[in-house]
């Protein structure tokens, strides 16, 4: 077979000639020519142009052969090639199938699927190597995108130093080296919250538009600890928000004019635009990178602050240090940790409280209590024995014969008071306002200093030659309560273990052996708490839920009548126990000429109106602020019935003047007053575990969250304050301020 011309359409050679050996030597290497499976034309190169000349001088025409691309066989032929196989006769049936495949490319679906297998299978063997490479590189990625924020990191701290800096300043002055440290460390404390928002944040700094998240959180934490402060200086109490409300709106009175609200939103403002421009233009710094010394000083030295603050804080708090713990009130939103019952803090704290550290000098303290010291009248003849119960979770509204058949015998011939509210929807709070007189919201402060404040009320009635007997099993040491209120009573009078038939046989013998002697006796039963426990001779309702350490959590909507009724029978017990109290008195001839006084710590709640709330702590209506008030003044046997708005606050102030004959103004120790000389009804502030509410006219309006309803029924009403509300929770206001005030 010859040559065809070269403008032929097909180029075939002969490869049975004796040239044709030579021919298929000179074709390109398959690197050269392409192998897709087509066979295309390939440019003249510099291996051509040296044939071109051979043939030149062999006397040949040199006009440029065709490139024969050697083609790849993908059937079920076997391949053959001249240089193995030169004398090879010519396959009619594989010329057939290579000139049919010359134009018959192969598919690139195959080859990009070829291509991305051998890919897959290399980023395989490859990933483990690459995950360790990659795992420090992200590292010092993330370092890096961290320390890009360090100078407005610093700025921030150095900013809140300088504001917390301004709130000591109004506080005494260290008394020891211990307390210099913890007052240092209370920075150390808000360094390790920002770190904490900072972390939460840095997320959000990876981006353009999220950026400016950082700014703007800590613009509104500068705002607030701007608008605190101006608040603890003129009020010495820190910032709530229904306070802001009034101050802010109420631009005739005591709020802040318009132009100054106007100045205040262009100063956040332009604080907002500062901070902006400050992280965006020292985050492209490189100075502002740096190695590990820097990344860990930023992390590590907030945590050791804060570490040694909750150090010195939890042996302070319970070993009665008050020359660490005055400091506590000063700062906002400042919680510092405290020993719990039964946790590691135990073994540092110690079993039993302590008194260590050196007194404070409180000349400059923000509390002044009481603003004198009472002063008592020479009448002798007012000085009465005094039984106050306190019921735990005492819920208004049922004292019945059915429930309580010796209290409702008791009414009849005692004072009853049925609008009584309690100064708090817990515990604390409530026997806190009970024992001092004055609004719970104190109770922060005195517990930080427990023996520079204890109850006026307690130690008036040891002045006065009472023998102080106490009988709980509530725990005292776990909220300085033994110290606050109790600790005029002496040891042996302290019954503080023990269930509550325990301890009222405990009582019952104490009365029985009393031989003369003026006493006052407390006496707080806890079995009407949940669980309600009852002996099985008190289960006047049967009905009862099957308990579970899910509790109300599970059962708050479909159980809460199987657990009114569990609490019914709890009520039953403890009525049981206090006649048995009152027949003790009877029977020593003690029982007439006593003041008996018998209330709750605070209310509880069974879902009564369908709102869900169970238990108490949770809101400010009557169902766990409202509890009953039974008194029996000496020589009462007539019952009465007094329907103005009563409170805890008023029965210290009742019974310094109706028994220990106090001459000092009820103002100079608390914010109550005499339950004998009411003219109207009016006003009072109620706590809860961390919140607090103004309650006057049936209505309350909660300081935090805002919220505004009816007292006795919770039904929701418009959050809008009218002036005359306005006016009276600045009047409320001021109570809560009595003792916070320098005038005095």
């Amino acid at each position: 077979m010859t040559k065809t011309d070269q403008s032929s359409p097909e180029t075939t050679l002969d490869v049975a000639s004796p040239d044709a050996h030579h021919e298929l030597r000179a074709t390109p290497t398959p690197e050269d020519a392409v192998i897709a499976g087509s066979f295309s034309e390939q440019a003249p190169g510099p291996t051509d142009e040296a044939d071109d000349a051979d043939d030149a001088d062999r006397g040949r025409d040199s006009a440029p052969e065709p490139i024969i691309a050697k083609p790849v066989l993908t059937g079920g032929f076997p391949e053959s090639s001249p240089e193995t196989s030169p004398d090879a006769s010519p396959d009619p049936a594989r010329e057939e199938f290579a000139d049919a495949s010359e134009n018959a490319p192969i598919p690139a679906v195959t080859r990009a699927s070829a291509e991305a297998s051998a890919e897959r299978k290399t980023k395989v063997k490859n990933a483990p190597r690459v995950a360790l490479a990659f795992l420090p590189k992200s590292g010092r990625y993330l370092k890096n995108k961290w320390l890009e924020q360090k100078a407005f990191y610093v700025l921030t701290q150095v900013a809140t130093f300088f504001l917390l800096s301004a709130y000591f300043l109004r506080a005494p002055a260290p008394a020891s080296f211990l307390s210099a440290v913890y007052v240092a460390s209370v920075f150390g404390y808000y360094a390790f919250c920002l770190l904490v928002i900072q972390t939460v944040l840095f997320p959000f700094t990876f981006f353009r538009y999220s950026k400016a998240l950082v700014p703007a959180v800590v613009t509104l934490w500068f705002l607030f600890l701007t608008t605190d402060l101006f608040v603890f200086y003129f009020y010495k109490h820190h910032v709530n928000s229904l306070l802001l409300k009034v101050l802010v709106t109420d631009f005739a009175g005591v709020g802040v004019p318009l132009k100054i609200t106007i100045a205040g939103a262009g100063a956040v403002a332009l604080l907002f635009g500062f901070l902006t421009v400050f992280q965006h233009k020292t985050s492209e710094k490189r100075e502002n990178r740096g190695g590990a010394p820097s990344f860990l000083a930023i992390i590590l030295i907030p945590i050791a602050l804060f570490g040694l603050n909750s150090i010195i804080h939890v042996w302070a708090y319970n070993h009665l240090a008050e020359s660490v713990t005055v400091y506590d009130y000063y700062p906002p939103l400042y919680h510092p940790v405290r020993k719990s019952i039964k946790t590691p803090y135990d073994r540092l704290a110690g079993s039993v409280e302590t008194r260590a550290g050196e007194t404070p000098d409180l000349s400059r303290h923000v509390l002044k209590y009481p603003g004198s010291e009472p002063v008592f009248g020479e009448n002798e003849s007012t000085k009465k024995n005094i039984l106050l119960i306190v019921l735990e979770s005492f819920q208004a509204g049922n004292v019945n014969e059915e429930t309580m058949p010796n209290l409702s015998r008791f009414a009849k011939e005692a004072t009853s008071f049925e609008k009584h509210v309690s100064s708090g929807s817990a515990t604390i709070t409530g026997l806190f306002g009970l024992f001092y007189g004055v609004h719970a919201g104190m109770y922060d402060i005195a517990k930080n200093n427990p023996e520079s404040y204890k109850s006026v009320f307690s130690k008036s009635l040891r002045d006065n030659g009472y023998e102080l007997g106490i009988y709980t099993a509530t725990e005292l040491r776990r909220y300085h309560l033994k110290t606050m209120l109790f600790d005029e009573a002496e040891l042996e009078n302290i019954h503080n273990v023990g269930t509550d038939d325990e301890l009222a046989d405990a009582l019952v013998g104490d009365i029985k052996n009393r031989d003369g002697g003026l006493f006052f006796d407390f006496l707080f039963l806890i079995s009407s708490h949940y669980p309600y426990r009852h002996p099985k001779e008190h289960e006047i309702m049967k009905d009862l839920p099957e308990y579970d350490l899910r509790g109300f959590v599970s059962n708050r909507n479909d159980e809460w009548r199987k657990y009114k009724n569990a609490f019914f029978n709890s009520l039953h017990h403890v009525d049981a126990l206090v006649g048995e109290v009152f027949d003790a008195l009877k029977e020593k001839g003690l029982y007439d000429d006593a003041w008996i006084i018998v209330t709750g710590d605070h209310g509880e709640e069974f879902n009564e109106d369908g709102s869900g709330d169970i238990g108490h702590g949770s809101n400010f209506g009557k169902r766990q602020t409202g509890v009953p008030l039974l008194i029996k003044r000496p020589g009462q046997t007539t019952g009465e019935v007094v329907n103005l708005v009563t409170l805890h606050q008023d029965i210290v102030p009742t019974l310094m003047e109706e028994v220990l004959n106090t001459l000092t103004p009820t103002e100079d120790y608390a914010n109550g007053t005499n339950l004998y000389k009411l003219t109207g009804d009016r006003g009072t502030v109620v706590y809860s575990y961390f919140d607090s509410a103004y309650v006057f006219d049936g209505v309350v309006i909660e300081k935090a969250a805002g919220k505004k309803y009816r007292w006795d029924t919770k039904e929701k009403l418009p959050g809008s304050l009218t002036p005359g509300e306005k006016r009276k929770i600045m009047a409320l206001f001021d109570e809560e301020l009595l003792f916070l005030r320098d005038e005095r």
